[in-house]
């Protein structure tokens, strides 16, 4: 068992801190959509500059993100599109995918918000595309996303309302001038009336833990005390964290409508390095681990103050703790304080410290930091 240790009060504030990635449905990957994308894109596929997209195969074919709405264009049924790319060469890119045959809106300015259109893919999922006004024009460039992110997200709502007020009390996230919900990063969060039963969800036929998908995939800081608290409200929300090493950790929430959102945590996972165990410096004897690769401590720490605070890390957890501390326990000491006074010199990057009891056998941790 892990002995008492010193626990310190939760300080996180819960709110989505960015869109990481996200999933749609495909019949055919391989042979059709896969390659127009990474014929039409300039080689990067399907991904932005800042998120990842990633289209996978379903076993149930005709599946789109897409559904009817009479919200958008007041008093006409419309076929509503699932996000909005941002781009700094719309002109350009909007001749490339009409010239691919594909369904394509016509280019136009809306209120004097930008040049925008709507395309849709080989699959069928309809996108709406946009350049800020105030953004300078860059040609297309070959192995440059010609999407600079993701800018919003349109979830289809029975009751647009209710979902609204559902978001506002279950992720108290900020909204922007115009009142629209946003990530921490800006990305807007839209509820539109959908005219049909219709959610995102998915199924590949991978594995159980992640055959059943959800569209977007958010990250926050601060999961164990968001998933207590959704527990608490009574949401519905998966009754396990899903911890996947240094991959991080994740919960599925689910909208009023259904709608699943991956709710994820970035994590660092600490090893006692075998090779270091003779080492007189405690700093050659743990091994930083995550999903960009292995490191010792000061890289680590290192590399934490050279991000962009939206790519700091939000939790470390050392694995085996009990057994390292009998083995090394001077090490763990001043590891432990290294990496509390961290923290305590770097507010802004401060991440949540977790103590395991085992390796990934098991699930039982302490929280050391929170």
């Amino acid at each position: 068992m892990i002995d008492s240790v010193k626990v310190m009060e939760p300080a996180t504030k819960v709110a989505l801190k960015r869109l990481d990635c996200l999933y749609m449905p495909v019949d055919n990957g391989k042979d059709l959509v896969w390659p127009w994308y990474e014929n039409t894109f300039t080689g990067t596929g399907t991904g932005t500059r800042q998120q990842a997209i990633f289209m996978n195969e379903v076993e149930k074919k005709g599946l789109t993100n897409t559904f009817i709405t009479d919200e958008w264009i007041p008093g006409q049924t419309y076929e509503m599109f699932s996000l909005r790319y941002e781009t700094d060469c719309i002109k350009e890119l909007y001749e490339r995918i009409a010239s691919t045959g594909v369904e394509v809106e016509p280019l136009e300015d809306v209120n004097g918000k930008g040049l925008m259109f709507c395309f849709e893919d080989p699959q069928g999922h309809k996108f709406q595309v946009w350049q800020d006004p105030k953004t300078k024009t860059q040609p297309i460039r070959q192995g440059v996303p010609v999407f600079i992110k993701v800018a919003a997200l349109f979830f289809p709502a029975s009751d647009p309302e209710a979902s609204y007020k559902w978001y506002k009390e279950t992720l108290s996230g900020p909204v922007n001038e115009a009142g629209q919900p946003t990530t921490e990063a800006g990305e807007e969060i839209y509820f539109i009336r959908s005219l049909e039963r219709k959610t995102y969800n998915h199924e590949t036929p991978a594995p159980d833990s992640i055959r059943h998908m959800a569209f977007v995939m958010f990250e926050v800081n601060g999961l164990s005390k968001l998933h207590r608290q959704m527990i608490e409200q009574g949401l519905k929300v998966s009754h396990q964290i899903n911890d996947r090493g240094g991959c991080g950790r994740q919960i599925q929430l689910y909208d009023p409508d259904g709608n699943k959102w991956d709710i994820w945590e970035r994590q660092t996972m600490v090893h006692w390095r075998g090779e270091g165990a003779d080492s007189h410096d405690w700093k050659e004897r743990f091994l930083f681990c995550d999903y960009t690769g292995e490191r010792l401590i000061d890289d680590y720490l290192g590399s934490l103050q050279g991000h962009h605070l939206q790519e700091a890390a939000t939790t470390v957890q050392m694995m085996d703790y009990n057994k390292i501390r009998e083995m090394d326990p001077e090490g763990v000491q001043q590891l432990l304080e290294a990496l509390d006074q961290f923290c305590e010199q770097n507010p802004d990057r401060s991440f949540q410290i977790l103590l395991r009891e085992g390796w990934y056998d098991t699930i039982q941790s302490i929280v050391y930091r929170d």
